[in-house]
Formats: structure tokens, C-alpha cells, sequence
């Protein structure tokens, strides 16, 4: 069951890429008002930051799953890494 959550997990994170990926081909082909894209420059940089996001959180999710052989201790993990905890301080 370990391996079987790791890779639909993997196999979600991969699916996401590939849509990002279609979106940006599609501003670069010109056609992002036929889908809905008002101001592609912004939405080109937004989605550009996504891939590099989930590629880090692919190579993340493989890295400590590999030393972890552990898919809880590997999304925790990989939430951590996606989510770190906001720190603030001073006074309010």
C-alpha cells in the first residue's frame, strides 16, 4: 500500500506538471485567449514558477522516499518542504 500511495501521489504531482506545461505551449502558440488567459505574460511567469515548483516537489517526494522507504514520513516530509512554517516575530 506504501508504494502504491507513493506513486499515485508521484503520478498526481506529474499530471499537474503536464497541464502547467500545455498552458505555457499554448501562450507561446499564441492561442491563450481561446482559453481564457487575459494577460498572458503574468500567466506565463505564474506557470513557470509552478513547473520549477513541481519539479523541486518531484524530486523532493523521490528523494526522501528513496532514503525514507516511508510514504507518510515522505509526504510529511514534502509538505514541509512545499509549506514551511511562517515564522513571525515581534511584538503585536
Amino acid at each position: 500500500m506504501t508504494t502504491k500511495n507513493y506513486l499515485l501521489l508521484k503520478n498526481s504531482l506529474n499530471l499537474e506538471l503536464s497541464v502547467v506545461l500545455q498552458k505555457i505551449n499554448l501562450i507561446h502558440a499564441g492561442k491563450s485567449s481561446k482559453i481564457g488567459i487575459e494577460n498572458p505574460e503574468h500567466e506565463e511567469a505564474i506557470n513557470i514558477f509552478k513547473v520549477k515548483e513541481l519539479e523541486k516537489a518531484l524530486k523532493k517526494l523521490d528523494t526522501i522516499y528513496q532514503e525514507k522507504k516511508n510514504f507518510t514520513t515522505a509526504v510529511s516530509e514534502l509538505h514541509k518542504h512545499l509549506f514551511p512554517p511562517i515564522i513571525i516575530s515581534g511584538e503585536i
